[in-house]
């Protein structure tokens, strides 16, 4: 008897890990606060979306990352929120790439924008990138980061 209840929980176990570490899997926006400790609302996005979801994807113990995806045509935002602090080599965290006296870090790549900074307050690491073929004015970039609600 006890066999016949403890593989189905083994089983449920295992694929909960696979669904939720498995970064193809869309979730609803607001799904990511109930299954790992990442509870972000977006309250601006810069252009009308028609297709929202997100992402997650575990980085280790207490560890998550979560992406939310917005996009419309040829526009597409994302927002990556982890737990994971790092004193990254990426070339986004160079001091030049500061914002005036801000926390934003703004950098253009060839296809792409991106602004990231760390909320201390929460200990996350916000990523957020914009393409298109149409580019934003980095300000825009700002406002979405400040539009930010994390919990």
């Amino acid at each position: 008897m006890k066999k016949k209840v403890s593989i189905p929980i083994v089983l449920l176990g295992i694929s909960s890990i696979l669904v939720i570490d498995v970064p193809f899997f869309h979730y609803p926006i607001s799904t990511p606060k109930y299954l790992v400790n990442v509870d972000t609302k977006v309250n601006y996005v810069p252009f009308k979306d028609t297709k929202k979801y997100a992402t997650i994807k575990r980085c280790g113990n207490d560890c998550s990352e979560v992406k939310y995806h917005y996009k419309k045509n040829n526009r597409y935002l994302s927002i990556l929120v982890t737990d994971k602090l790092s004193a990254s080599s990426d070339s986004i965290w160079d001091k030049s790439r500061m914002i005036g006296k801000t926390k934003f870090f703004y950098e253009k790549r060839k296809d792409e924008q991106l602004l990231a900074w760390i909320d201390k307050k929460h200990e996350k690491e916000i990523f957020i990138t914009y393409k298109g073929n149409k580019k934003i004015n980095r300000n825009e970039l700002v406002k979405v980061a400040n539009s930010l609600s994390i919990k």
